[in-house]
């Protein structure tokens, strides 16, 4: 509808479906043995994060060298302006596998992921391994928002019934230590800080919010204004920032705010029902986390992002691990 009454282009629509479409189709998919399927992903999966995790304490210790040469023979448009930017003043992971705020929702995944497997299938990875490796890579990626919930998960949603106390000792001697490196003092520190005092822990999320409030611009409800509409009003509304930064309005005024809904029902109304029916309450909180994490930068919202897409793959493993999951339960009931 948007396509015939509205702003967008048919070429906008086919990277439309790509972008949305499919990843919505991809959540629906029922696998028989989703076993297999996440030891083998996780097999894949956890080399590539060790690859990122060896990259970024690399480059830190090089002072970003290896960024600034992914930008100079690699890198281009935005993305290379970013690295260009940042380089010298404050530290974040730009990597080959994106921008550090994506870095960041990978090391989530992967926490939660590897500890939904030890869970409910066995308990092959370690859990030590996994709270270095996460805490290393979010400091490095210089996410706030990634850190506060990782944390919540390291204490949580751990997992761990034997040998807590050294479980926790770990967490706290590599938190202390991760917290005491320059990247932490020097960035994420100091953007916690300066939050705090200047009641703007939302790095202007919310200024850009209420600014586009108070001038009275409003999303319609099924036709709106296509493609980076939103992007328009906020820039328009002269805060200095580019975009809303949450997904839900950017796809409200670009898209109306019924597909906007429709779309939050399949990402987050229908695997939280779910997960509740199912009684799966620890996939539900770490899924929670993700989805949180996910709604605190435009990713989601980004036309020819992957965001969606994986984030709709963390949703179909999830699923289907707790179908799976009842499935034996019930079987066991009846014997």
């Amino acid at each position: 509808m948007n396509t015939i009454f509205g702003r967008i282009s048919i070429i906008s629509f086919i990277l439309f479906s790509i972008t949305y479409m499919i990843p919505f189709l991809l959540i629906s998919i029922k696998i028989d043995n989703i076993q297999n399927l996440v030891k083998v992903f996780l097999k894949i999966f956890n080399i590539i994060i060790i690859i990122l995790t060896l990259y970024g304490a690399v480059d830190y210790f090089t002072d970003g060298s290896l960024q600034v040469y992914m930008a100079n023979n690699w890198a281009y448009g935005e993305f290379q302006e970013l690295i260009y930017s940042e380089h010298g003043v404050i530290y974040r992971m730009y990597s080959f596998l994106g921008h550090p705020l994506s870095n960041a929702n990978l090391y989530l995944i992967f926490f939660v992921i590897n500890k939904v497997y030890n869970r409910y299938f066995e308990k092959i990875y370690n859990d030590y391994g996994l709270l270095l490796i996460t805490a290393s890579g979010l400091v490095l990626s210089g996410s706030k928002t990634a850190l506060v919930l990782a944390s919540f998960l390291f204490i949580f949603c751990n997992g761990i019934k034997k040998r807590k106390y050294l479980y926790y000792g770990l967490m706290i001697i590599v938190l202390i230590a991760l917290f005491n490196t320059s990247i932490f003092q020097n960035n994420l520190l100091k953007r916690f800080q300066y939050g705090i005092e200047y009641n703007n822990i939302t790095s202007g999320r919310n200024d850009v919010v209420q600014e586009v409030v108070r001038l009275g611009i409003k999303p319609n409800f099924i036709i709106c204004g296509g493609i980076d509409y939103s992007r328009k009003i906020t820039i328009s509304a002269m805060t200095g920032a580019e975009n809303f930064e949450y997904p839900l309005l950017m796809l409200s005024y670009d898209y109306g705010v019924f597909e906007a809904i429709l779309m939050y029902y399949i990402i987050f109304i229908y695997p939280s029902i779910i997960f509740i029916k199912n009684k799966n309450y620890y996939i539900l909180i770490n899924y929670l986390v993700v989805f949180l994490y996910v709604n605190t930068n435009n990713g989601l919202a980004n036309l020819g992002s992957d965001s969606m897409a994986i984030f709709g793959f963390v949703i179909m493993i999830l699923v289907n691990i707790s179908d799976r999951h009842k499935k034996l339960d019930e079987s066991l009931n009846k014997i």
